[in-house]
């Protein structure tokens, strides 16, 4: 295995763009490439059937995921049955032609969680990883509990210090995490953006490139009026289908 895939970073789409899941199948999302799998050996056999249409369309699948809801359980026969799931993920990924798996950090109840049980639980599949050939890219969003800003996933990324272990960044988390950083500027109003400023700059700094092993672009709009049932947006399509692909030509 290559210390990191971030030399190999390109640009990619996430196939949950190209379509809402509760409408567009897999076959359509994917040029009419339809996919049922109820079983786990369906599964791999879909994963398979993924791989090989993307192949043809000349797309490479470059990660597979995100699995969330994972690290610092609190409750370990709960733990356990997520580690399960966990194997079948890797095994799907191989199946799909990938070596990157995104892990999302944990965005349960704080009374379900354990961040005693955080580093001891990435380590466990960080070494399975290693010995499977996946990297594992640690994701945070700004609602995560625990591991909620860039520099917390860093600190854990160094805190796991193997070669197969590395960031997933995406720059909506990244904004949505920089409105608390006390590491920058205090100041409100005009200088708000040098604080946000600061906080990047400082990112840059510490850091490295090869730690980045996938990074994801996306935005979103503020709500002008508060949520409510009478806001256009209350009832929003299902966001995410059981692939996850992060395709490029």
């Amino acid at each position: 295995m290559s210390p990191s895939p971030a030399g190999h970073l390109s640009p990619a789409i996430v196939s949950t763009s190209l379509g809402d899941p509760t409408i567009y199948s897999i076959r359509e999302k994917l040029e009419k490439a339809a996919v049922d799998y109820p079983s786990e050996k369906d599964l791999f056999a879909a994963a398979e059937r993924i791989a090989d249409l993307c192949q043809r369309l000349g797309l490479n699948i470059v990660a597979f995921g995100p699995f969330q809801r994972y690290e610092g359980l609190r409750d370990r026969a709960r733990h356990d049955a997520m580690r399960n799931i966990l194997k079948t993920q890797f095994l799907i990924a191989t199946k799909l032609g990938t070596n990157t798996i995104i892990v999302t950090a944990n965005h349960l109840p704080q009374n379900e969680l354990s961040e005693g049980f955080i580093l001891e639980d990435l380590k466990l599949i960080s070494q399975w990883g290693l010995d499977l050939g996946i990297n594992i890219a640690y994701s945070f969003t700004c609602y995560s509990t625990i591991i909620n800003k860039w520099w917390k996933a860093w600190e854990v990324v160094k805190l796991i210090n193997s070669p197969n272990f590395g960031l997933c960044l995406s720059t909506f988390h990244i904004a949505g995490g920089l409105g608390d950083d006390t590491s920058a500027l205090s100041y409100k109003g005009s200088e708000e953006s040098i604080r946000r400023t600061n906080s990047l700059v400082r990112m840059m700094e510490v850091v490295p490139p090869s730690r980045i092993f996938h990074l994801q672009v996306s935005s979103a709009v503020p709500f002008i009026n508060s949520i409510s049932v009478d806001h256009p947006w209350y009832v929003l399509p299902a966001c995410f289908s059981h692939f996850f692909l992060n395709l490029h030509r």
